[in-house]
């Protein structure tokens, strides 16, 4: 089961404070974002930074969190950067673009915006992606995702043990 869009069709995805909820299917989660965004689509996470020095227990106070970020985490999704290209293809994270990590309320969330790197040309060895915008024109509206979590747990992690619809 993944989320329940077609490939390259959604716009934009917002996550405020679900992926530091998320254990083994984190990988797979940050996966089937990329793959439902459009190349020009946006992601905008919101998680607790684990070296704030404003709010340190934001990371760790909360007994639900099952994962604890940095800035660096992202290292591992950012096309081009070494922790992606010799530790991130090798977990099976798809490459991304990190446009901007933000901290917000004080230090303690850092908010981190990027897009999914496709339409890499043949042979480009320079780290850089040439994004190539789908479509265009007139057509049906364009999908967002502003509240991850519902979809989470409504198509993907569905806490129920009888797989009945939460």
């Amino acid at each position: 089961r993944g989320l329940p869009y077609a490939d390259s069709t959604v716009m934009e995805i917002q996550a405020r404070d679900v992926l530091e909820h998320l254990g083994d299917e984190f990988i797979f989660v940050m996966n089937e974002c990329y793959r439902v965004l459009r190349s020009d689509g946006l992601a905008s996470f919101d998680v607790p930074n684990v070296l704030s020095k404003d709010n340190p227990g934001a990371a760790f106070g909360d007994p639900t969190h099952r994962r604890f970020f940095c800035r660096h985490s992202f290292d591992y999704f950012e096309s081009g950067q070494e922790q992606h290209e010799f530790n991130g293809t090798a977990y099976g994270i798809l490459p991304w673009e990190i446009l901007n990590i933000l901290e917000i309320l004080g230090d303690s969330v850092l908010r981190v915006i990027m897009r999914p790197v496709k339409g890499v040309s043949a042979g480009d060895s320079s780290g850089s992606a040439k994004v190539e915008p789908e479509g265009g024109g007139a057509g049906p509206q364009i999908p967002q995702i502003t509240d991850l979590r519902q979809v989470l747990y409504r198509d993907i992690l569905d806490p129920r043990p009888d797989g009945e619809a939460v």
